[in-house]
């Protein structure tokens, strides 16, 4: 989070309410904050017809993770996939997951999160 948070300009960091200047002095104070932690994986299902077909890679998914730590199913969007037909089952992967939720300066703050779903025929 924090080489994220360094390649935001200031004006993003503020809309977000991660930065605020410091009264008088001119100075920008960044919020400290914590990324979501998956707590709860559930088990990968991996399609039947990819896995007769020995097709193996990893889906990159990006969701939100709400204050409470679940993921919000319309936010999720697949960045990277080895195969299409990957898709739904990465997805069901990531909302079935359990996170403890990001924090900004001690509070609970809904983030986004990159998930990397990995289907191996090997695990």
């Amino acid at each position: 989070m924090k080489r994220m948070l360094e390649g935001m300009c200031l004006t993003a960091l503020l809309s977000l309410g991660l930065a605020s200047p410091a009264l008088g002095q001119g100075a920008i104070r960044v919020a400290k904050t914590e990324a979501p932690v998956r707590l709860s994986a559930p088990f990968t299902r991996y399609p039947d017809e990819l896995r007769k077909a020995r097709i193996e890679g990893t889906v990159i998914v990006e969701a939100k993770v709400d204050s409470s730590g679940r993921v919000d199913p319309v936010s999720i969007k697949i960045l990277d996939t080895p195969d299409p037909r990957f898709d739904e089952a990465a997805k069901d992967y990531v909302i079935r997951s359990r996170y403890r939720a990001g924090r900004a300066d001690g509070k609970r703050v809904p983030m986004t999160v990159h998930v990397p779903v990995m289907f191996d025929l090997h695990r």
